[in-house]
């Protein structure tokens, strides 16, 4: 359980510094050399996050409208949307919904890849 908690942590640690680093335009000029690199950002770093969140409230699910719902994936999801849509409020930043989409798929597919590799 503990290496759940700080693998959650760590997670969360490296994607409030990346954000903070997106907010204050301090991306390196390498990574946006990168083809697409903002939407590959967004599926890698929110996947990660999901997967931990997931793992971290050890796989649970919570009943919500006749569904067994994930928690740990249903707040990284809440999180990404959360984030995405402070863009919106701030000056120098846009609200995608691509961005969001990206986040949003790679929380899920990271999520699943790891259930049927788990099944395997």
């Amino acid at each position: 359980m503990l290496n759940r908690n700080i693998s959650l942590c760590v997670s969360i640690f490296i994607l409030c510094v990346v954000s903070i680093f997106a907010y204050l335009k301090l991306i390196t000029r390498f990574i946006r050399t990168i083809p697409f690199y903002d939407y590959i950002g967004h599926f890698i770093l929110f996947g990660l996050l999901g997967l931990a969140a997931h793992y971290a409230f050890n796989r649970k699910r919570v009943p919500v409208f006749s569904r067994n719902v994930p928690i740990g994936v249903t707040l990284a999801i809440v999180y990404a949307c959360i984030d995405e849509s402070i863009q919106f409020f701030t000056n120098g930043r846009s609200y995608e919904l691509s961005d969001l989409f990206f986040s949003v798929s790679g929380i899920i597919v990271f999520t699943a890849v790891a259930s049927i590799l788990r099944d395997v």
